[in-house]
């Protein structure tokens, strides 16, 4: 080897080592899906990190894809002799029965069998494995049983991993929707009142010792700003209304312009299908454009060969591109950018049969558009969840959200979801005065 691949293997290593310190800095700050994300970067400078290898194999672990983990360690363990990621390797063979307890306790869950499955739920806490989806069941449990001290610690295990975990900060939305968790924003925005106030008071103390003669002349010079202002504006008068209508048009187009431009994507059949590039997608990960090939050629149109690569293709969505529509989707949603959340939710959505992601597309989808005020289509996915999905995990709000929407929309359809609210979650703490409002009206 010489000298220059020495330095180039050096600068490397230190390379990877800084990503890798990044990621877990990252972590530490409970942003775990972009630390996994730099720790990918690390490996890819160079794969033979030990360090990052068993970190991002521990990351999936703690995010429940058992799987993952396991292939990380195992190529530690193989190129590196890495004793660290044998003993993981090991000690993760024992999880894999732990999985079948954590899906038997999910399905208590939704049967709304609480206290058993909660039982369930704690047998899995003996290790770190799938923590965060534990977590937030255990929390969710609590939730039901009233006992909300429990549930906050939970969540807030959940929330010092991943910050932005939509299931967990849910919850905590819930939670301090109805006063149980305090805003503690509330304290400060008293101290800025008490501060606007003073500042008011002091404004007009110091107007009040205005002189008459400077007030007169602030005055007339207004007056005669407004004159000469007035032909300018009623010129403009018409102009601005005009304007204003165009706007009003526009932006109640808007939704039905985003709900509508995927479709419009798949009407375009004018891009040739290609075998090649498709290969390419599936092995890069280029979700988006894996899926914009897909939806834009006609199968029944292909050759032999072509077909086989774009059932390759769809396979490939369906078992990693609904994923990462999800997460992209989540995150969007996240950030309050809802256009792409939607986006990104529709195209999982279009691959989900089959998925256990489902439900929780059609309920994002459901948020999404509530969030954007399309309270038809609001509805629309709320009233998908609630008749396919009627005992899962966001059953009850579901029930809540289309008692509240469809009173907009159909009274009778918000008194029956109401009702249905209350006859199957007596105990729900979203059994409050509004349903009660609903009922009885």
């Amino acid at each position: 080897m010489s000298l220059n691949d020495e330095i180039s293997k050096g600068d490397k290593m230190d390379k990877s080592s800084k990503l890798y310190k990044k990621a877990v800095k990252l972590y530490n700050s409970g942003y775990i899906d972009k630390a996994i994300e730099i720790c990918d970067k690390s490996i890819n400078v160079n794969r033979r990190n030990r360090a990052a290898l068993n970190f991002k194999g521990l990351m999936h672990y703690f995010k429940g894809d058992l799987n993952a983990a396991q292939r990380v360690w195992e190529i530690n363990y193989k190129y590196n002799k890495d004793e660290i990621s044998k003993k993981y390797l090991k000690d993760s063979k024992n999880d894999e029965e732990k999985f079948n307890i954590y899906s038997e306790a999910v399905k208590l869950y939704e049967a709304i069998n609480v206290n058993e499955s909660l039982k369930l739920f704690q047998r899995c806490e003996i290790s770190d494995y799938n923590c965060i989806n534990i977590n937030n069941y255990i929390a969710m449990c609590y939730v039901k049983k009233g006992e909300y001290n429990k549930c906050i610690t939970y969540l807030n295990k959940v929330l010092k991993i991943d910050k932005n975990n939509l299931m967990a900060n849910n919850t905590k939305s819930k939670l301090k929707e109805y006063g149980i968790i305090k805003n503690k924003n509330n304290y400060k925005k008293v101290i800025v009142g008490i501060i606007v106030i003073g500042l008011i008071l002091g404004i007009c103390y110091v107007y009040k010792n205005i002189s008459s003669s400077k007030v007169k002349n602030y005055v007339n010079s207004e007056k005669v700003k407004d004159k000469k202002d007035k032909y300018k504006n009623n010129t403009n008068k018409h102009a601005y209304d005009v304007s204003e209508n165009n706007k009003k048009v526009n932006d109640k187009l808007t939704n039905k312009k985003a709900v509508n431009n995927i479709k419009t994507k798949e009407q375009k059949s004018d891009v040739k299908f290609s075998a090649n590039l498709v290969k390419q997608y599936i092995e890069n990960e280029e979700f988006i454009k894996l899926y914009n090939s897909l939806i834009s050629c006609n199968k029944e149109e292909l050759s032999i060969n072509d077909r086989l690569i774009y059932e390759k293709g769809i396979n490939f969505m369906k078992e990693s591109g609904v994923n990462y529509f999800y997460e992209k989707g989540r995150e969007y949603l996240q950030k309050e950018n809802y256009n792409e959340a939607k986006e990104n939710l529709l195209r999982g959505f279009r691959f989900s049969d089959g998925s256990f992601l489902k439900s929780h597309i059609v309920y994002f989808l459901g948020i999404t558009f509530e969030k954007q005020e399309d309270v038809s289509n609001a509805i629309k996915y709320y009233e998908i969840y609630e008749k396919s999905y009627s005992k899962g995990d966001y059953a009850e709000e579901t029930l809540y959200k289309l008692a509240l929407l469809s009173v907009y929309k159909n009274k009778e359809d918000a008194k029956m979801y109401a009702n249905k609210l209350k006859k199957n979650y007596p105990e729900s703490i979203y059994n409050n005065s509004k349903m009660k409002e609903i009922i009885n009206n």
